[in-house]
């Protein structure tokens, strides 16, 4: 069992409102949930906002906080594999009123695999394998370290931002979607999807035969990159 004097301290540096956009109001919680030895994260959130937050201080466990709306029919699944793995399941049968929200805190090195259905998903400090994907809301991803990372918005804004060159990132944004990418002067190699009608680089510079890549779907969206600013 760990120590919640410890959690206690990590998620006063972390993840509640951690980005000053903490809503719980109206929500029942949270009812809380500590996991030792976790190497993957999943999790499903059918409707709702998600949370996580990356630091050294989790030690390889995992810290889930989980806050809902009262008297709304949830089925919810949860549980910590003999392989190393979190799994979380929400599907909420409750209606348009209906909405649960996650806070995580995991090791950085975690591989995260996370959706959300209707709503907001925002991760910091990742630097495990990440894939992130909203069908309805906005996506937020900062300082993130992750090697390899897929991000998917289907109607909302993407805005991700690296301090470090990465190895590969895979973007893909629908219709009346936008994302706005911060991350090291390349160059890169880029692969473009042949629908995109518009395609802004900034100062991000695309050549062949260079190890970083961006592969980039945008389906006839607008997808627009800027050159991390070095003295924010």
């Amino acid at each position: 069992m760990r120590d919640r004097m410890g959690w206690t301290a990590v998620f006063a540096l972390g993840a509640i409102c951690w980005l000053g956009a903490c809503d719980n109001e109206g929500l029942d919680g949270p009812e809380s949930f500590e996991f030792d030895d976790i190497r993957h994260l999943t999790l499903d959130v059918e409707q709702g906002e998600v949370m996580i937050f990356a630091t050294q201080r989790a030690e390889g466990g995992a810290r889930v906080d989980r806050w809902s709306t009262p008297e709304s029919d949830f089925q919810v699944r949860q549980e910590s594999n003999s392989a190393g793995g979190l799994v979380i399941e929400t599907v909420c049968n409750g209606g348009a009123d209906c909405r649960v929200r996650y806070e995580v805190v995991v090791s950085p090195r975690t591989d995260i695999d996370v959706r959300v259905g209707r709503g907001d998903l925002q991760i910091v400090r990742a630097e495990g394998p990440l894939k992130a994907s909203v069908d309805r809301g906005d996506l937020t991803a900062r300082n993130i370290y992750s090697r390899v990372a897929k991000y998917s918005v289907g109607n909302g804004k993407l805005n991700i931002q690296y301090p470090e060159m990465p190895g590969r990132i895979d973007l893909a944004v629908s219709d009346d979607s936008s994302a706005l990418v911060e991350i090291p002067a390349g160059p890169y190699r880029c692969y473009f999807d042949q629908r995109a009608l518009e395609i802004e680089m900034g100062e991000l510079i695309c050549e062949s035969g260079v190890t970083p890549a961006i592969v980039i779907d945008p389906r006839d969206a607008s997808v627009r990159f800027e050159v991390e600013d070095k003295q924010r």
